[in-house]
């Protein structure tokens, strides 16, 4: 009890100033649930298999282009700030817009021609079009909303999400129903462009036309210093979305695509969801190894590991208990497949959120290196495995393939950060093991009323376990609510 407190009342001024940010990035997932849900059902497996991939080939572009520019601007926009030098974030933000500009456009035209010569006899011009033009606007877009974070204006910046989602999902609906494939493609133009109108009407006060320009000799200490985290960024989603390409590329078939793409879309909204209970905690954690704290530093990653432990857990087996009842009727029939995809991905759950916590570290004890080195194992082992079973298993090799690299991910992270690990890592495998609870429930399965049940049933006796057993505790519990529990912002 005495330790939970003493951590709770240094966390308690960090966790009251991100309750409207945590609440605002939790009301985007009912509008993914539905896009998810929706929109496969929608299209059809044929179609949503084109989709993806193209709305993929979107997502690694954009990191291509990223360039570190969020990172710059959430590290320096305070800095200066503080410092009373407003003219030099006018420069700032000007010259990184201009800049960005040009980047985009050189880009989009290196990128049109690469999709013309590998897709040009798939989809017609008008796709790789709107591709650049997407590309462009969203990465422009995202200098004003990353400088709203960097000047504290967190209400503002967490609206981006579920506003993007809400808006995607009503855009996609009405075009795709009138127009097709190419009109789900133009809603993604339609949504960034709303955004990027948005933020920039936000921050325009920003902007200066007198500053618009390339200053290199100004901007390279600021690039430079964006870099690291770009490869880093770059990595982590060419590694996300590679996997429609890879089987859209080995297989040409886009059904493929499709039973690989809906289970990647859960996992990756449970991994969305969870750095917003780890990433907001990066300022005190900076705070408590600044100090000399680091030990109630291990004791909030411990807590934080058990209590994500055992969300990932209650997931990962609500889908193996529900899957094969919700999945026809919530998607459609023709997507039953997906779920053996769904269990091998949802897997990389318990690995992934250790290594989450692992990123944290790199970035509080300022060794990003390392866990860019990490993601390159993590990468090629990606690569290695899905060229060697994508031809004989299709999705289900790649689903494999994501759930080893996440394992080397895990694996990588510990051995570079083991004395801080390895406290959350004893925690995080009681939640594992005492999940065991969850099969011999498997064995009593029948109809969609008796596996919910069953869900309901086994999630209590494994929580209840997890607290006779000491492994969570009422009392942090309490204060950990009792913590959150802070008025939030104004936007």
């Amino acid at each position: 009890m005495k330790q939970v407190s003493a951590i709770t009342k240094e966390a308690s001024i960090t966790t009251k100033n991100i309750s409207t940010v945590v609440f605002l990035r939790i009301l985007q997932y009912p509008f993914l649930f539905l896009a998810v849900t929706l929109i496969p059902r929608l299209m059809g497996p044929e179609i949503y298999g084109e989709y993806a991939l193209l709305i993929s080939i979107i997502a690694i572009a954009s990191s291509i282009v990223y360039l570190g520019s969020g990172e710059v601007l959430v590290r320096f926009i305070p800095e200066l700030e503080i410092h009373g030098e407003s003219a030099s974030t006018i420069r700032l933000s000007s010259n990184m817009f201009i800049f960005k500009i040009a980047i985009d456009l050189v880009v989009s035209i290196v990128l049109f021609l690469i999709l013309n010569l590998a897709y040009g006899d798939r989809f017609s011009i008008i796709y790789f079009i709107l591709i650049g033009a997407i590309l462009l606007v969203a990465d422009v877009g995202s200098i004003p909303y990353f400088l709203l974070f960097g000047l504290n204006k967190l209400g503002k910046y967490s609206l981006r999400d579920p506003f993007r989602r809400a808006l995607g999902l009503v855009f996609i609906l009405v075009l795709f129903h009138y127009y097709g494939l190419v009109g789900a493609i133009v809603s993604t133009l339609l949504v960034e462009t709303s955004l990027a109108i948005l933020y920039f009407f936000w921050a325009r006060k920003y902007f200066c036309i007198d500053s618009f320009g390339i200053d290199l000799s100004f901007l390279m200490p600021y690039l430079k210093f964006g870099f690291i985290f770009y490869i880093s960024v770059g990595l982590l989603n060419v590694w996300q979305r590679l996997g429609n390409i890879l089987i859209g590329y080995i297989t040409d078939d886009s059904r493929e695509v499709a039973l690989f793409d809906i289970p990647n879309q859960i996992l990756l909204m449970v991994l969305n969801f969870i750095p917003i209970l780890i990433t907001y905690f990066i300022p005190i954690f900076t705070e408590l190894l600044l100090t000399g704290k680091e030990g109630k530093l291990i004791n909030w990653s411990n807590l934080i590991m058990k209590y994500i432990g055992t969300f990932c857990m209650i997931i990962f087996f609500g889908f193996v208990f529900t899957g094969p009842d919700l999945i026809p009727i919530i998607i459609g029939s023709k997507y039953k497949e997906i779920f053996p995809n769904g269990v091998v991905l949802l897997l990389s759950l318990f690995p992934m959120s250790f290594a989450q916590l692992g990123s944290v570290f790199s970035l509080v004890y300022k060794e990003p290196r390392k866990y860019l080195q990490a993601l390159c194992f993590a990468l090629s082992t990606f690569l290695f495995i899905s060229i060697l079973l994508i031809p004989r298993c299709a999705s289900m090799g790649c689903a494999i393939a994501t759930f080893i690299s996440s394992i080397v991910l895990a694996v990588v992270l510990y051995i570079y950060f083991r004395d801080k690990l390895l406290p959350c890592l004893a925690d995080g495998f009681k939640t594992i093991i005492l999940g065991f609870i969850f099969v011999p429930f498997l064995f009593f399965r029948g109809g969609l009323i008796t596996n919910l049940s069953l869900v309901v049933c086994s999630m209590l006796v494994y929580i209840l376990l997890l607290f006779v057993s000491r492994v969570l505790k009422l009392d942090e519990f309490k204060e950990i609510f009792r913590t959150i529990r802070h008025r939030p912002l104004e936007l």
